[in-house]
């Protein structure tokens, strides 16, 4: 019943391969999320991208197209934002809000 009235919920996005380079997207980015700074080190592991918000262990993140990426429960997305053939930015969707981060130098 709880079905036809509230539908069947969300469903965890498909994963989809990445085309391109996954080296061009590692790195540490920062910015403010909830009124703190929050910085993301994005790692590969072997052919894994992985992702570490704050002091987290990195945990494997699934392309699930246009440069977007999400954890293992399709909760959160962290989606790249390229200029000029670089990485400059990860915006974090959370359940929490949504963040923008700038990547720092190398």
């Amino acid at each position: 019943m709880a079905e036809v009235v509230i539908g069947k919920g969300e469903q965890v996005p498909t994963t989809v391969p990445f085309d391109g380079d996954l080296g061009e997207l590692v790195g540490r980015y920062v910015g403010q999320a909830r009124g703190q700074t929050l910085a993301v080190t994005v790692a590969l592991s072997g052919d894994t991208l992985t992702v570490a918000p704050g002091k987290s262990q990195p945990l494997p993140a699934r392309h699930i197209g246009d440069f977007t990426f999400t954890d293992s429960t399709g909760v959160v997305l962290y989606a790249f934002r390229c200029d000029r053939g670089h990485t400059t930015e990860l915006r974090v969707d959370a359940v929490s809000g949504h963040y923008v981060l700038v990547r720092q130098a190398r």
